[in-house]
């Protein structure tokens, strides 16, 4: 069933590839807006990792940053979300590799309650 389904949406997928990464989706109902009161300052002191993990932030935040996914903030930002990680399994259910991950849950405190579930 796997198979048939990476079948099914193969075409759509390479197509996708071609997307360039720094393109915005120009479907209005996709924009994601955050009613952050004014005022409000975020920040949340950043995780210790292993040292071995390290390489792995390291990487893919300049990743991010060579393709425009991320910015630098500016001296002084008062703000912060911290970054996690996320273990990837593979096929077979083993953990292989790590993904990074933003962890928002201190941004989402300071924001309004809607009645929707998020994905």
């Amino acid at each position: 069933m796997k198979g048939r389904f990476l079948d099914a949406i193969s075409k759509v997928l390479l197509e996708n590839e071609n997307i360039s990464k720094t393109s915005h989706c120009p479907v209005p109902e996709m924009m994601v807006y955050l009613p952050v009161p004014k005022g409000t300052v975020v920040y949340r002191r950043p995780r210790r990792f292993a040292h071995s993990q390290r390489p792995i932030l390291d990487e893919t935040v300049a990743r991010w940053l060579e393709d425009d996914v991320i910015e630098l903030a500016p001296a002084g930002n008062p703000h912060n979300n911290t970054l996690t990680l996320a273990a990837k399994k593979d096929l077979d259910g083993k953990k292989s590799l790590w993904r990074v991950c933003l962890d928002p849950r201190a941004l989402n405190v300071h924001l309004p309650a809607d009645n929707f579930p998020l994905p």
